[in-house]
């Protein structure tokens, strides 16, 4: 085969896995977004604060789920038979371990908060992580085998049914168990599809091997996941000491709304992204080549989905959730710098990974979180709204002071960099003033103000593009791999 058919048939095989992997993580994305809309209304803003410190705490204790496995396991070289069966019974060991301290310490977690029932509810959701350690590794070997379009299934199909089933809970009586049984449900639905989504099964725990650099990977992705962790979650542990839970659950549910969303779409484009810059990390030219070409598209693709998001913020929870909820939206424009410099939180990881430079990763992941907690400290005698905006201003400073930090490692120039973020943040700029002038003229008629403004922001963030020569340049680009975002049979074998 020819070296640019070659070139052509990667780039093939990674925009079909991208595609499934994102389509995947949209539709699971939506169809959480849906069901916590329908449960936020029916439990009301009391029970959503009672979660929120469940998702502290699940995601404190998720961190040492998989201790960095996953991504261990995709991007070694070889991985043994006995190494594959050491990770998944590390990870069965680590999921019995943490249901067990969890279901230990959940009394004194109801206690700090005075609310007694969120222990037995902490308890009850504590068993997700049995589930979730014997998936890790069937998830693993998908991912490693480019099975990302299965890994995808099997997670929206598990979100649905554990949504269902808790609006079925709500539906006949109105507790915060609806809320808490999500994560067991997905889960135990995450184990029974990924059983059938691949054929490797593990073997009995005696049949292990030394891990070696793969546990140095594991060590270091989890002390970086454990910083990045902390950053995301000071606000709302500030506020939780502070507010009651009423307060909490509005801005937990503005947080879901804006910043989840990127970040769970962040998660498939990595683990199709990062596998194929650490293969071509070898080669400097190409791998700046590669990711200024991978930059600009996720750019200008992901941007308008915050965007829009922003813009109708409004008038979707007005619609969705009626007047109990509208303070949510005050939040929502507070964390829309957050959201928006959100997408490039993956771009600096990239090169820390594919240049093997994760110690510098977690240094700078350490001073963004004494950043995050300064700024968040200073405003939280100020309220919700103002610790909003302290991790808006935190956001801004680390996302883009690590982007052109981190170039350095490569050979990508920082006018190249400019060039590859500058036409969407301009077009998305122009885009956002047109789109709330549109919700402004519609104010009164919720469904015609999304509708509208939609369509507005979306004219007016093409109209820029395409008016600009970069703008052009880059749409250009992006219309070259439109073509090739197909799935292919490629990413299946």
């Amino acid at each position: 085969m020819k070296p640019h058919a070659k070139g052509s048939q990667r780039w093939k095989n990674l925009a079909g896995a991208l595609t499934g992997g994102v389509a995947g993580e949209l539709m699971r994305t939506a169809v959480q977004a849906i069901g916590f809309i329908i449960l936020a209304r029916a439990l009301g803003a009391d029970a959503v604060g009672l979660y929120a410190v469940g998702i502290v705490i699940f995601g404190f204790a998720g961190l040492l789920r998989d201790f960095g496995t996953v991504h261990a396991a995709v991007q070694a070289d070889t991985l043994t038979p006995r190494q594959k069966n050491a990770l998944f019974w590390v990870n069965v060991a680590l999921g019995g371990v943490i249901t067990s301290a969890i279901i230990l310490c959940a009394p004194l977690i109801a206690s700090a908060v005075s609310r007694p029932e969120l222990s037995t509810l902490l308890q009850f959701s504590a068993c997700s992580f049995l589930a979730t350690g014997v998936s890790v590794q069937f998830i693993a070997d998908c991912r490693r085998n480019q099975k990302h379009h299965r890994v995808a299934a099997s997670r929206v199909l598990a979100t649905l049914l554990a949504t269902i089933t808790g609006i079925a809970i709500a539906w006949r009586v109105p507790t915060p168990y609806a809320l808490f049984q999500i994560p067991v449900s997905t889960g135990v639905w995450t184990v029974v599809f990924m059983l059938f989504a691949t054929k490797w099964r593990p073997g009995p725990p005696w049949q292990v091997a030394r891990l070696g650099s793969v546990a140095t990977v594991a060590r270091n992705v989890t002390v970086n996941k454990f910083l990045n962790y902390c950053n995301r979650n000071v606000d709302r542990t500030a506020l939780a000491a502070v507010a009651n839970m009423a307060t909490l659950g509005t801005y937990q549910l503005a947080y879901r709304f804006l910043l989840v969303p990127i970040r769970d779409i962040n998660g498939p484009i990595a683990n199709v992204v990062l596998p194929h810059l650490c293969r071509v990390a070898v080669d400097p030219p190409r791998f700046a080549s590669d990711y200024l070409k991978i930059v600009r598209g996720l750019t200008i693709l992901t941007t308008p989905v915050i965007g829009i998001a922003l813009v109708i913020s409004r008038p979707t929870v007005e619609l969705l959730l009626g007047e109990e909820w509208m303070f949510a939206t005050v939040y929502i424009y507070a964390l829309g710098p957050a959201a928006l410099v959100g997408i490039m939180n993956i771009y600096p990881g990239w090169i820390f990974v594919a240049c093997g430079r994760t110690e510098t990763a977690i240094r700078l992941s350490f001073l963004g979180l004494l950043l995050t907690a300064a700024l968040v400290g200073a405003a939280l005698p100020f309220g919700g709204f103002a610790i909003a905006g302290a991790v808006s201003i935190s956001e801004v400073i680390r996302r883009v002071g690590a982007l052109f930090y981190v170039r350095q490692f490569t050979e990508i120039s920082r006018e190249q960099l400019v060039a590859a973020l500058a036409p969407s943040y301009a077009a998305c700029s122009v885009a956002l003033v047109t789109g709330f002038l549109t919700i402004t003229l519609l104010n009164g008629y919720p469904l015609a103000s999304i509708v509208g403004a939609t369509m507005v922001f979306l004219s007016s963030y093409g109209l820029i593009l395409a008016a600009t020569r970069r703008g052009r340049t880059a749409i250009s680009e992006i219309n070259g791999l439109v073509s090739l975002l197909a799935p292919s049979r490629a990413t299946s074998k």
